[in-house]
Parts: C-alpha cells; sequence; structure tokens
C-alpha cells in the first residue's frame, strides 16, 4: 500500500499493489489519540482518492481487507 502525498491538505491517494490489488477494503483514519475520525469503503479500482476534512495534523490510515491489513502515516497541513 502506497499513500501520498503526505504532507497533504486533506486529499490523498491510496494505491494498492499486487495480489491486494483487487480487493475490496475499509479505510478508518485515526488520529494521534486512538480515535476513528473517518471510515470509507474502498472497491472497485487499486487506486482510491480519498478527501478527509480533518484538522491539521498526524493521522494513520488503517487498510484491511480478505487479503491485507496495514497502516500508513500521514500529515494533513
Amino acid at each position: 500500500m502506497n499513500l501520498f502525498p503526505s504532507p497533504n491538505n486533506g486529499s490523498f491517494t491510496i494505491e494498492m499493489s499486487g495480489d491486494a490489488a483487487s480487493d475490496s477494503y475499509a479505510l478508518d483514519i485515526i488520529d494521534v489519540m486512538g480515535k476513528t475520525v473517518h471510515t470509507q469503503s474502498l472497491q472497485g479500482s487499486n487506486r482510491y482518492n480519498v478527501q478527509f476534512t480533518g484538522a491539521p495534523g498526524i493521522y494513520y490510515a488503517h487498510i484491511r481487507g480478505r487479503s491485507y491489513s496495514g497502516v500508513k502515516s500521514f500529515v494533513v497541513n
């Protein structure tokens, strides 16, 4: 999984690769306090454009699907 750009303004791309590219996913965005602040379903592609309206800070994108689970950190300016 790639997440870019970081830092960003709340608009970013998640790109899946390999065998995981064709799965459906659940995306949770979690703040530094551990609170889930955004949830979204991702399906039908290997590249997803995400629009997030959180306050500036550090966040974690937790992606989980049938064959993949992972976390990437990112910064919102």
